[in-house]
């Protein structure tokens, strides 16, 4: 009876614990609000450039949450490692700043969406990392793999410039909520 009861008080400290760990990962946020981060001037998206090719993902059947028209494919990063954009930023109407930070992209590789072949969206699953930059690469010292979490960057206005930066889903049956653009209907 003794130790049952010590093994559920230690069963409880640990999940304690791993909800402690998991609560200081990410960029600060609300468990039950869905945070906006905006740059009037757009978020640089880490690891991607002219050169990424999107390579398309396909599926058996469409997931429930996607639109008509929605598709999805990703871009393999040449290195797994990102320094994610630091700069001012607007939160709820309020300036606020972010340093720069290293993190670990989740399978090395980004999800871009598209709606009706013009992309809205890359998405990141993302774990915070402790190491340094040696000669263009990144040295791990310390991953945190229970400190996951997913951000979107967002094209609110349709014109190819990822302003909105805000919280994902990190797989692909739920993608980013469409912008208002996205929603109008064509013609």
């Amino acid at each position: 009876m003794i130790s049952g009861m010590k093994r559920i008080a230690a069963v409880l400290v640990l999940c304690m614990m791993a909800t402690a760990a998991a609560a200081q990962c990410g960029f600060k946020s609300e468990p039950v609000a869905e945070r906006h981060w905006y740059r009037s001037e757009g978020w640089k998206l880490p690891g991607i450039d002219s050169g990424s090719k999107p390579i398309p993902v396909n599926f058996n059947m469409k997931a429930r949450f996607w639109s008509e028209g929605m598709t999805a494919s990703v871009i393999q990063l040449s290195e797994p490692y990102v320094v994610f954009p630091g700069g001012v930023f607007e939160e709820d109407g309020k300036a606020m700043k972010t340093e720069a930070r290293t993190l670990a992209v989740a399978r090395g590789w980004v999800k871009r969406w598209e709606i009706n072949g013009k992309v809205y969206a890359y998405s990141y699953t993302l774990h915070d990392v402790r190491g340094s930059w040696i000669k263009g690469k990144f040295v791990l010292r310390e991953g945190g793999l229970l400190c996951m979490f997913s951000v979107a960057f967002v094209d609110d206005k349709g014109d190819g410039v990822f302003r909105l930066m805000t919280n994902a889903h990190p797989d692909f049956a739920h993608p980013p909520a469409l912008p208002e653009w996205a929603l109008k209907p064509k013609g």
